[in-house]
């Protein structure tokens, strides 16, 4: 084993003159190249320590210092391989581990695809189910749109023949027209010939003739209504006329207007009626003709001032007169009382 050994430090320049004879003769050693010498040498070292050992004691210092040289080269070399092969573990080790997340990552990436398309797959099977039921609303509109045309088109047509009637029949019913309102307004103005519901007037007229034997007649708050539709009376566009009032605390506007005790309310002049007999009379003008079913007024002053028996008039457009409302034997129940009543 030292022989081939000394082989290996031969081959590394080293000079061992003692053996130089034995490696000579060695003939199949020395036909093996360095590095199979040097793997030979290591495999007998392996194989029996303490013999190689046993056998380097022999050698002068010298050899055993190369020797010694050597085996350290051989270590280092042995340590080094060791250490690259730890490094290049490690390094491949750490690879695959990244490798791992990365494969982990791509499988991961691969499943979100899936369900990714999974997903795609099924809202293209939705849309289509919309896009299906889209075309049917389509459908049933362009349907709808096809027979609205054709009822424009009928309507169309429809107008054309109205307005050829219109334009056919307007002159002789305007003339018709025409002749019918003029004989009505005529027919109008005969006393009586038109409800008072029905008449358009453009004054009032109330002429009272009792009251519950006070010297004067009183009343404010005058309304007129149509249909139960209070028809507004703008106070500052009317005139009134009274045969007589107390004083100006108390004008014939007062009918109408909104009095209270201080004054403001209609009341005839002191002494005008005796016995519950009365002769007065207050006449509203309209600043426009007005249309009413029924009216009412309020009880002001003393109980016994109250209208007891009334008559109420109307003026026609044309001028006439027409009467509106009998009220007899009529009493208050009250003071400020409130009372409405129907036309005749």
């Amino acid at each position: 084993m030292l022989c081939l050994f000394l082989l290996l430090v031969q081959a590394n320049a080293l000079t061992l003159q003692p053996i130089e004879t034995n490696i000579q003769n060695n003939t199949n050693i020395q036909n093996n190249t360095v590095p199979q010498r040097k793997q030979q040498l290591l495999t007998n070292i392996f194989s029996d320590p303490t013999k190689f050992v046993e056998e380097a004691t022999n050698l002068d210092p010298t050899a055993v210092r190369n020797i010694i040289n050597l085996l350290e080269d051989l270590l280092e070399t042995s340590e080094n391989t060791e250490k690259g092969l730890v490094d290049t573990l490690a390094t491949k080790s750490g690879e695959a581990v990244q490798t791992g997340i990365e494969l982990s990552d791509a499988e991961d990436a691969v499943n979100d695809a899936k369900d990714a398309v999974g997903g795609a797959e099924t809202a293209v099977k939705d849309a289509q189910g919309v896009v299906t039921d889209k075309k049917g609303i389509l459908a049933t509109k362009e349907s709808e749109l096809t027979a609205a045309k054709e009822a424009h088109k009928a309507k169309l047509e429809e107008k054309k023949t109205a307005q050829g009637e219109h334009d056919d029949q307007k002159p002789d019913l305007d003339k018709e027209q025409k002749i019918l309102k003029d004989v009505i307004e005529m027919l109008g103005g005969i006393p009586g010939a038109v409800s008072g519901k029905d008449l358009d007037v453009d004054a009032l007229r109330f002429h009272f003739t009792k009251n519950l034997n006070a010297g004067i007649v009183c009343g404010t708050k005058l309304k007129l209504y149509k249909e139960g539709t209070r028809v507004p009376l703008d106070i500052s566009k009317l005139k009134a006329e009274a045969t007589s009032i107390w004083s100006s605390r108390y004008p014939a506007i007062g009918l109408v207007a909104e009095g209270n005790d201080h004054g403001n309310y209609y009341c005839s002049k002191p002494a005008t009626c005796s016995g519950g007999v009365c002769d007065e009379t207050v006449t509203i003008y309209l600043p426009e003709t007005v249309k009413f079913d029924s009216f009412g007024f309020q009880q002001m002053s003393g109980l016994t001032t109250s209208p007891r028996d009334f008559t109420l008039e109307g003026r026609a457009p044309a001028g006439n007169w027409e009467l509106l409302k009998t009220v007899t034997d009529f009493e208050f129940t009250s003071r400020y009382a409130v009372h409405t009543w129907q036309l005749d």
